[in-house]
């Protein structure tokens, strides 16, 4: 919960960035500041300060050069907003540590999963060629220790077995989407995102033909998401660490709102419009009821 707030925040406090004609350098910091936060919470936002950098100097409005000038403040206060934390990490462990130890076993788990059940996971349906990939990684346990190595023994056993490895990605790139530690209830899960993909796209497309506050609001939601997709794709790959993104292509949905209304406004419009011409030319609508005079007539003589 304190993350997804932080990750709200910056993206609220990012979006008029790429609307301002002159992108304000107060407002950067203030996103750098919450990025840092939300980083120390969980550090899997760790690159998402240069990413919205990147897409501030790539889209935002106004002279490159201060759209460049404002992306450096916002990275340099999530970069500022951290340094106290990994010095006094790295003094206390006598390494580096940048932000967090967990990355190295969080990306072995991520490769080796189906085959390593940690006494409370659910059994993993593989191919055979994904899981003797799998197998062989684990293998090499005294290797996966750092990125370094992690890196090292992935390509090599990939350069061995390129198919298993195209399909070790692919299998990852969608379990991010509905998969759990545990196995369970992953087809829930999997039934929500399907269920709300409609609505995300709808809302996307009418944001993109919209305002440009519409049109940046979508591509810095798009800009988290993708970025959160790539990061779970790396480590383990459940659903937990998307949560947040779904979160932020979600505050697209109210772009739909007023779409909705001007429908309805344009239908009320028409009506009254038919209404008018009834009264003015006395023509019977289509749908109103004829009426006989005569038969009229004689139920008022009697």
């Amino acid at each position: 919960m304190p993350f997804a707030a932080l990750l709200f925040g910056a993206v609220a406090v990012f979006v008029p960035l790429l609307v301002q004609r002159r992108p304000a350098a107060g407002r950067a910091v203030t996103c750098g500041v919450l990025l840092g936060l939300a980083t120390l919470v969980r550090s899997i936002a760790l690159g998402l300060g240069g990413v919205l950098a990147a897409v501030l100097v790539a889209a935002g409005r106004g002279p490159r050069a201060r759209r460049g000038a404002v992306a450096v403040c916002l990275v340099a206060a999530n970069v500022a907003t951290l340094a106290p934390w990994v010095a006094w990490a790295t003094v206390r462990t006598g390494v580096f540590v940048p932000v967090s130890t967990g990355g190295p076993p969080s990306v072995r788990d991520g490769l080796t999963f189906a085959v390593r059940t940690k006494g409370y996971r659910a059994a993993v349906d593989v191919p055979p060629g994904v899981r003797a990939l799998m197998t062989r990684i684990e293998g090499r346990a005294a290797e996966l220790r750092s990125t370094g190595g992690i890196a090292r023994v992935v390509a090599e056993e990939v350069a061995r077995r390129p198919a298993a490895g195209v399909h070790l990605l692919a299998w990852k790139l969608v379990r991010s989407w509905y998969a759990t530690d545990s196995g369970r209830g992953e087809r829930v899960a999997l039934a929500v995102h399907l269920a709300l993909l409609p609505l995300v796209v709808a809302a996307t497309r009418r944001a993109a033909l919209g305002r440009r506050a519409e049109r940046a609001l979508a591509l810095t939601a798009w800009a988290v998401a993708v970025y959160c997709w790539m990061m779970t794709v790396v480590v383990l790959s459940i659903v937990r660490y998307l949560v947040p993104a779904v979160g932020v292509l979600l505050a697209l949905v109210p772009v739909l709102w007023p779409a909705a209304r001007g429908r309805r406004r344009r239908a009320r419009d028409q009506r009254a419009v038919g209404s008018s011409r009834l009264e003015t030319t006395g023509v019977p609508s289509p749908c109103q009821p004829s009426v006989n005079p005569a038969l009229s007539g004689r139920s008022l003589n009697e």
